[in-house]
Order: C-alpha cells, then structure tokens, then sequence
C-alpha cells in the first residue's frame, strides 16, 4: 500500500473507535483529520453495513448491524481491562 505524506502523519483509528465518534458526532471530522483516509473509512464502514447516511438529518448513524458491533467491541474491550488488572 502507498502512503502519502499526509497518511503517515495521522493512523488510522480503529473501527470501533470512529463507530463511537459516528454515534457521538455523526460524523468523522474530528476524529479523522485527513479527508482521504476519512473517504476511505466511512466508505469501508457504508460498503460493510456500518453506517448509513441519514439524508433529513444531514449526519451518518450506525446500523442495528453496526451498534451490535460496537456494543460487541465495548464489551470485548472491557473483558480486556478486567485480564489485565
């Protein structure tokens, strides 16, 4: 894969992550400053069926698919926090 300049400044976040920040948000702006790897993203997370666009209320929101993924994550995450104390 080919990065650009821009790409190697800024990681990618998790995909739980920006799932969180579309619940919060409705969007990724914040989360995710360059706009090609923010295209690249909320079109993995579309083409998955993460994430819809939501026309009337001008903002992205998560599928039933995509909340039981990131009610999953969060779950799994939390598993993670109780091994490692």
């Amino acid at each position: 894969m080919r990065e650009t300049k821009d790409s190697a400044k800024t990681p990618t976040p998790a995909v739980s992550d920006a799932l969180l920040h579309i619940v919060q948000a409705g969007h990724l702006l914040s989360l995710v400053s360059d706009r090609a790897q923010r295209v690249q993203l909320m079109k993995a997370m579309t083409d998955q069926g993460l994430a819809v666009w939501n026309k009337a209320a001008a903002k992205y929101e998560l599928t039933a698919f995509g909340q039981r993924c990131l009610a999953r994550s969060r779950q799994n995450s939390g598993d993670e926090a109780l091994k490692a104390s």
